[in-house]
């Protein structure tokens, strides 16, 4: 039994290099050579966003979890590596998470997909369409942010409980995501 539980091992950690190739190192650099940066990071998000929170989704179903019952910050932990440690799948890219005042920020130094992110910045959306699904399955309306700036027209249509996007103002090889809580302010009468 134990030798076939290492091969199961071995197998779902192959598929998970497998998978992380495919959709870190292909699929963001082949749809912004085709759209561009910007479109080609809406994409992008678009597809991981919808994957992640199917997968959670039924994750949390064949548990018998309720999303109701898993706080937002112990989620966001799936993506920090502990230190010392390997990485047990392909997104656990973050080193610390720190949560204060409904906002947590993601953050490495080193992030291990920097070399690719600098050739194809597309490659950051991946992080952000995940960690959107994940939010999305737990019950939360997710509005994910290619640039802080798009801020200003969030609450036009559907008002977004979270908000998720890369902080600007860190440079390659390190990396900070934000993932806060959003309220929309009503225009004072």
């Amino acid at each position: 039994m134990a030798h076939l539980l290492g091969d199961m091992d071995a197998v779902a950690q192959g598929l998970s290099v497998m998978s992380s190739r495919i959709l870190v190192d292909s699929l963001p650099s082949l749809v912004e050579e085709l759209l561009g940066p910007r479109e080609g990071s809406v994409i992008v998000a678009r597809l991981l966003e919808k994957g992640a929170r199917e997968g959670f989704t039924r994750f949390m179903e064949r548990l018998g979890v309720s999303p109701d019952s898993m706080k937002l910050e112990q989620v966001l932990a799936i993506f920090v590596r502990q230190e010392g440690q390997q990485p047990r799948h392909p997104f656990q890219v973050f080193d610390t998470m720190e949560c204060m005042d409904g906002k947590c920020v993601l953050e490495s130094r080193r992030c291990p997909y920097s070399d690719i992110a600098e050739r194809h910045p597309t490659v950051k959306a991946v992080f952000i369409g995940t960690v959107a699904g994940v939010a999305a399955a737990l019950g939360y309306r997710v509005r994910w942010l290619v640039t802080p700036s798009a801020r200003k027209y969030l609450c036009r249509e559907s008002k977004p409980d979270i908000i998720i996007y890369m902080d600007e103002n860190i440079e390659l090889p390190a990396c900070r995501l934000i993932v806060e809580m959003y309220t929309c302010s009503t225009p004072q009468s």
